[in-house]
């Protein structure tokens, strides 16, 4: 993570930059809307609740953020479905004195997934997201993100689900360029 900082005696932007380590935590939501299974809503909100490790050890970044789309199945078969959403994306930064971040992004989103059945109530699942920030007709800034995830479903009980997402935020304003970029890797149970 880096932002620029001015050093009002002299003429230079200083940069600093953060590498942390931390928890976090997850909730979505998603249902059909339709009977025919083509229409779904799927909305999350997702926070860093613990940092564990920064360097420098001054600084920390919390972030928090959600995601509200509208899916439409694209088709497939029994083993493979291709699903296409669309919405909003909405993120937010802290951190002690508001040293580095950004506060209050929103814009749309285009979300591409595929899910393909392994069997034995069992799926893998990918998916591609590009947001938009601060302008329709600005695409400098903006999220690229992706994600890998394998979900078990058991007759009885709760499902449980490992994924792996990568995310990588920049962020043009006025004299500053932001670049936020996050591994996650999750583990969620499914209700």
């Amino acid at each position: 993570y880096e932002i620029p900082k001015r050093d009002w005696s002299s003429d230079v932007w200083l940069f600093r930059s953060l590498q942390q380590y931390g928890m976090g935590a997850k909730a979505s939501f998603s249902t059909l809307l339709t009977q025919n299974r083509r229409h779904m809503l799927a909305a999350n909100l997702y926070g860093t609740l613990l940092p564990i490790s920064q360097s420098p050890t001054d600084l920390s970044l919390q972030l928090i953020g959600g995601n509200l789309r509208y899916g439409y199945y694209l088709g497939g078969n029994s083993q493979l479905k291709l699903w296409l959403f669309g919405g909003y994306f909405y993120t937010t930064t802290s951190s002690p004195d508001d040293q580095i971040g950004f506060k209050n992004q929103l814009g749309p989103q285009i979300y591409p997934m595929v899910s393909m059945q392994l069997g034995g109530r069992q799926s893998l699942s990918a998916y591609l997201k590009f947001a938009q920030l601060t302008s329709l007709t600005d695409f400098s800034s903006h999220e690229l993100a992706g994600g890998i995830s394998y979900t078990r479903r058991p007759l009885l009980g709760l499902g449980s689900t490992y994924s792996f997402d990568y995310s990588s935020i920049t962020l043009l304003a006025e004299q500053a360029e932001i670049h936020l970029s996050s591994v996650v890797l999750g583990y969620s149970v499914n209700f």
